[in-house]
């Protein structure tokens, strides 16, 4: 009784221990020395030094130049997208100030008065102000 004992206890023992994973095996189509990237993509550098992705998709395998983006230009484009205003000032008369935003389905207009303002309006009003030529009297 005492070996089934410890015999069971070896064998569970053993059984629990996970065998070294080696990284898996490119599926056919894929070059040998590709490197698994992701769940469905494979990464492989050719002779001459260039990256290429191996994406599976439900009709078999795409393959794309795997092209790097400096982060500067990133960061670039995210400085012009908060530097543009959603909203321009159309016109201003009378207390009353006109703004309008390009959509995909149109214009969209709408009129406030200079005490309703929020604070990102009063700084296109400013803005519109400023750039516009002074009057002629």
């Amino acid at each position: 009784m005492k070996y089934l004992l410890i015999t069971l206890c070896m064998t569970l023992g053993l059984a629990s221990a996970e065998p070294p994973k080696d990284s898996p095996k490119p599926p056919d189509g894929i070059p040998a020395s590709s490197v698994a990237a992701g769940e469905n993509t494979w990464r492989h550098t050719d002779s001459k030094g260039k990256t290429w992705l191996y994406v599976r998709t439900p009709f078999g395998f795409n393959r794309m130049e795997e092209k790097l983006k400096p982060a500067s230009s990133e960061q670039d484009r995210s400085k012009d997208k908060t530097a543009a205003p959603a909203f321009r000032v159309a016109s201003v008369k009378d207390g009353l100030v006109t703004f309008e935003r390009d959509t995909p389905f149109g214009k969209n207009k709408w009129t406030k008065k200079r005490a309703e303002m929020s604070a990102d309006e009063q700084a296109a009003v400013a803005a519109f102000e400023s750039a516009a030529p002074p009057a002629r009297k």
